[in-house]
């Protein structure tokens, strides 16, 4: 079954345009190169005062998330062990600065 791999990040918005130009033209084709990555999809965190102010949005604190289909557990597992994500890390800490994300995987399970 294929795994569905997120990752939310804070990115500042003076800084939002260059992530965003970097994140589409190299890291995402980056990673898409793995052998057993499938997908992936980038968002922005909805803003809107009503919604947050009503209590349904789980978390403001994010700015972005991707999510990362690769084709199951153990592709999931060999690209978190993966020179190529450690040097990705590196690069995405040089740019950017420390990284404060939260990453979650989920397993497929229907359909």
């Amino acid at each position: 079954m294929s795994v569905l791999y997120v990752v939310r990040t804070i990115i500042t918005e003076d800084k939002q345009d260059d992530f965003n130009r970097w994140y589409n033209e190299d890291h995402v084709p980056h990673v898409l190169a793995f052998k057993g990555a499938v997908s992936a999809r980038r968002f922005l965190t909805v803003k809107d005062p009503e919604l947050v102010a009503a209590g349904k949005l789980a978390n403001e604190r994010w700015t972005h998330l991707a999510a990362y289909e690769f084709q199951d557990v153990n592709a999931l597992g060999r690209w978190f062990a993966s020179p190529d994500r450690k040097e990705m890390r590196a690069d995405h800490e040089q740019r950017w600065g420390p990284i404060d994300n939260w990453k979650e995987a989920f397993v497929q399970i229907w359909p």
